[in-house]
């Protein structure tokens, strides 16, 4: 009777390998081959599924406005584009997921790998094509982005190349609409609004976003409160954007909001 449970269990055994070969997948992982680059951080697989990459942002190949996407690309989405496209073209992906597996636009977030432990949401940070971005509580290697952030900047790598060319003041920021650049200007007041916190930077227009989703982050970092900010001098890196015709600038993560005095 053990022999014969013993044969069946090597029977299923011999059948899920031959599965898993035929169909390209590893136990406890999932394979796909890669249909399409949508840009910089978002591909889509050969089942038609969107897969956002987790823990980075990429500039966007198109602008939003009055609720309506218009193809106008930031400064360097070009180039993360092929950068991921040359990366992935014609390959197979694992996908590695973290606490939560879909954002709101039903896309599946994940930690992209070739040849074997290659992660590709690192390699885009690392050469300076994305800046960190992580949402509580998929923050996985959070640690690790950040210090390959820190490399590219220090090796003027694609972004950083332009934000270390000059730091600009808030006045400026006006003139620099999808440019990645570092303002030093000082905070003059923070507010909440609905779903985000706001910092004004003094004598201009400019604001700063936070993502109230991203506080947790700041309290890590040692901000007891976005209101520490006030009256501080600061450096924040990252693209320009357009809002009612006023410069802001999104801040995902605490690395890219320095205080310099």
């Amino acid at each position: 009777m053990e022999q014969k449970i013993r044969l069946l269990g090597y029977f299923f055994l011999i059948v899920f390998s031959l599965v898993q070969f035929s169909c390209g997948y590893t136990f406890g992982q999932d394979v796909f081959l890669v249909k399409d680059i949508i840009d910089g951080d978002t591909i889509r697989i050969e089942n038609g599924e969107l897969v956002r990459y987790l823990g980075i942002d990429t500039p966007e190949l198109h602008t939003k406005k009055e609720g309506k996407w218009y193809p106008r690309a930031d400064s360097f989405a070009e180039e993360a584009k092929d950068y991921n496209f040359t990366l992935l073209n014609n390959k197979k992906v694992r996908l590695e997921y973290d606490t939560v597996q879909r954002d709101k636009y039903n896309r599946l977030l994940a930690y992209v790998y070739i040849d074997g432990e290659r992660m590709v949401n690192a390699e885009i940070v690392r050469q300076g094509y994305a800046t960190v971005s992580f949402e509580p509580p998929n923050l996985k290697y959070m640690a690790s982005f950040v210090q390959m952030q820190k490399e590219a900047k220090e090796n003027n790598r694609a972004l950083w190349a332009s934000a270390n060319a000059r730091i600009i003041s808030p006045q400026e920021a006006k003139n620099y609409f999808g440019k990645f650049k570092t303002v030093e200007g000082k905070i003059s007041n923070v507010y909440e609004d609905k779903k985000i916190v706001i910092l004004e930077v003094e004598e201009s227009d400019l604001k700063v976003i936070i993502l109230k989703t991203n506080l947790e982050l700041f309290q890590k970092e040692g901000t007891s409160s976005v209101k520490d900010y006030t009256g501080k001098r600061v450096r924040v890196s990252g693209l320009i954007k357009k809002y009612k015709q006023q410069p802001e600038i999104v801040v995902h993560h605490p690395s890219l909001l320095e205080i310099v005095e």
